[in-house]
């Protein structure tokens, strides 16, 4: 095959699509969120005084809103009534919230958080589990309620990191990293895999090395 080869003095050149200025400087990276409209990407922005924007993919500020503390960790994109509108959801310090692309609190739960929100949607049919840490382990559904039936006693402990889901045929692994030790569970919180106290950073390191 015989081509002329393609110059990249275009496809190398970066070209500013708009600018904005908000009140505040920025507190947070910015996030992309997928707007259920337009079907295109916005802009979500915290700034130093907790202030929440939504900017559009053409650099207007759509909405402006103080949600009073810091997030943490990142904003994920939700169908909570499963009707294709998608909500935010998000830790802060203080609290678990949830709003709607309007800017409008759908839910708010009071949590001293100190890692970003966990969300597991084990079949992918958006019946969602939120998981929140504090001085205790809340595992809540979509309708906020606490999920009944979920054992933990065995993931006791301050989590290093957030828990992390896989589902290999038709089992669920839950990945917890309890007082830096790995602790591999069902969807109910009890054990899947039985094992020696393994440090969950050796673990890691020892993934990294093989390519798992």
């Amino acid at each position: 095959v015989i081509s002329r080869p393609r110059s990249t003095k275009d496809s190398a050149k970066l070209t500013k699509q708009f600018d904005v200025k908000i009140d505040e400087e920025i507190l947070m990276n910015p996030h992309f969120v997928k707007n259920h409209v337009t079907k295109k990407l916005d802009i979500v922005v915290q700034d130093i005084k907790n202030n929440l924007y939504l900017i559009s993919n053409k650099g207007k500020v759509i909405w402006k809103k103080n949600i009073d503390s810091k997030i943490i960790g990142e904003i994920h994109q939700i169908d909570l009534y499963k009707n294709g509108r998608l909500q935010y959801a998000f830790n802060t310090e203080n609290d678990f919230q949830i709003i709607d692309k309007n800017g409008k609190q759908v839910k708010e739960i009071k949590n001293k958080n100190y890692l970003g929100l966990t969300i597991f949607d084990y079949d992918k049919v958006k019946n969602y589990r939120f998981i929140l840490f504090d001085t205790d382990i809340k595992l809540l559904n979509s309708k906020m309620n606490s999920v009944r039936g979920f054992n933990k006693k065995n993931i006791k402990g301050t989590q290093i990191n957030n828990p992390k889901h896989f589902r290999i045929g038709k089992k669920d692994y839950l990945l917890f990293n309890s007082n830096n030790k790995l602790k591999i569970t069902d969807r109910r919180g009890n054990i899947r895999i039985k094992n020696n106290p393994v440090s969950y950073t050796h673990l890691r390191a020892h993934e990294t090395e093989a390519d798992l």
